[in-house]
């Protein structure tokens, strides 16, 4: 949550922020807080995008409530995909039938009988006095 609000939170109160200030010109002295500097940059933005000036005015502060409302609530959600995840995995493990464990090819052939893959036994002769 911490990480969220560093990297995501700050950025768009910033930006939110400046927005409010620079459209009611309250600057404090400031140039990038004046409504001067603020037309400037929509201007110069409009030019780039294409879109007019009162476009992005009015669809910025709308663009950011709907990536707050985005972001909070892929964070809301998040433990909830683990509940649906343990839920499907526990409606999916009583529907299943019981079958016998499976055993490997290498599990068969380690239990043969055969002379090869049967352990070695130890017997009396093997020890050297």
């Amino acid at each position: 949550m911490r990480y969220l609000i560093i990297f995501w939170g700050i950025p768009v109160g910033l930006l939110s922020l400046w927005h409010v200030l620079s459209m009611n010109d309250l600057n404090f002295g400031l140039f990038f807080l004046s409504r001067e500097f603020n037309d400037t940059y929509f201007g110069i933005y409009s030019q780039i995008t294409g879109v007019e000036v009162d476009a992005i005015r009015t669809s910025l502060p709308r663009i950011l409530l709907i990536d707050t409302v985005f972001v909070f609530a892929v964070v809301y959600f998040k433990p909830f995909s683990r509940l649906r995840n343990w839920w499907k995995n526990y409606r999916t493990s009583k529907l299943a039938p019981i079958e016998e464990p499976h055993q490997s090819p290498y599990q068969v052939l380690e239990t043969a009988q055969d002379a090869v893959f049967s352990p070695v036994s130890e017997n009396n002769l093997s020890r050297a006095p």
